[in-house]
């Protein structure tokens, strides 16, 4: 199974180091394309206040969508 965020950076000696944990104060999270796409998908069919019409939840996950792709 592939995990949902790793970390990457320096590991002090001059070399990368990648981990599911943060092990080094200089790595740097990242986040798999896929999870954050089944979480924007979850969320907005939640989303049950009210808050936002049909046609804004489309525009957001439309954003979210072309943010994405763009990475």
């Amino acid at each position: 199974m592939i995990p949902d965020k790793i970390y990457c950076g320096n590991n002090g000696h001059g070399n990368l180091s990648y981990s599911t944990e943060k092990v080094y104060p200089s790595m740097e999270e990242y986040i798999r394309k896929d999870a954050l796409l089944e979480w924007a998908n979850e969320a907005l069919a939640h989303l049950s206040d009210g808050s936002l019409t049909g046609f804004y939840e489309s525009l957001v996950y439309q954003d979210i969508i072309d943010k994405l792709n763009s990475m």
